[in-house]
């Protein structure tokens, strides 16, 4: 079974202009995120789906990929998670690749664990949800 995380980090915060990446703790809130997916060992593949340059570059030095950036369509205020998710899926498709599993995680979640998301991916396959 192929899974894949995708962090959803767009450039755009009105309120606090690129949050993603804001310090917390010393170190930018995005990293955090990108770092628990990986520590769980449970994703073929760690993506960051972001519109912004310098977010990528965060992501990619955290050890994320960004295979390709957002189109506008799913960079504005309205946008859903979903839409996110389906742009993801239909880009990997187009690069020949599938996934039977997609986790979505926030950027801005600095204390999702490597445990928690090994949880939720038991309960996923336990429920067969």
């Amino acid at each position: 079974m192929r899974s894949i995380a995708v962090i959803t980090a767009r450039g755009g915060s009105k309120r606090i202009p690129h949050k993603n990446i804001k310090p917390f703790l010393g170190r930018p809130i995005l990293e955090y995120s990108i770092e628990a997916a990986l520590q769980a060992k449970l994703f073929d593949e760690v993506m960051v789906s972001t519109d912004d340059r310098e977010i990528a570059q965060v992501a990619e030095r955290a050890g994320a990929k960004v295979p390709f950036f957002r189109s506008e369509g799913t960079s504005n205020d309205f946008a859903t998670t979903a839409d996110v998710i389906e742009e993801v899926l239909a880009a990997y498709r187009q690069l020949g690749r599938e996934f039977d599993t997609v986790c979505c995680i926030y950027p801005t979640a600095p204390f999702v664990t490597p445990e928690a998301l090994r949880k939720a991916m038991m309960l996923l396959e336990q429920e067969q949800a």
